[in-house]
């Protein structure tokens, strides 16, 4: 459980998090109201440390793989779930595979094999 809710804050920081644009001052990002900035020391050009991006896709591959092996499952049927959809599976498995697609993105975008 602890895990999952390590990756999950993971795949937060991927997905919702705003990153300053190199036009902008960090300290502009800084000021503005409602506003979160990450600063991290990176040896990548434009900040992507390629390591770390491959460590963070293994988090989420290990995560998918507890959530569909190892964690428990209801009988289909039996729980009621407020999301409204059929597959609470599938519901679950969603942001990790948007963070996935976003870092391979990245990845590729950038030349970085993994």
């Amino acid at each position: 459980m602890i895990l999952l809710r390590g990756v999950a804050a993971v795949v937060l920081c991927v997905v919702v998090v705003s990153v300053a644009h190199a036009t902008e001052s960090v300290w502009d990002a800084l000021r503005a109201p409602g506003s979160v900035v990450i600063l991290r020391h990176s040896y990548a050009p434009g900040g992507f440390d390629p390591p770390t991006a491959r460590y963070m896709l293994t988090l989420i591959e290990g995560s998918l793989a507890y959530m569909r092996n190892t964690a428990a499952h209801d009988p289909s049927g039996s729980v009621t779930h407020h999301h409204g959809e059929q597959d609470h599976l599938a519901f679950l498995e969603r942001p990790f595979h948007e963070a996935a697609a976003l870092l391979h993105g990245r990845m590729h975008k950038l030349g970085i094999a993994h």
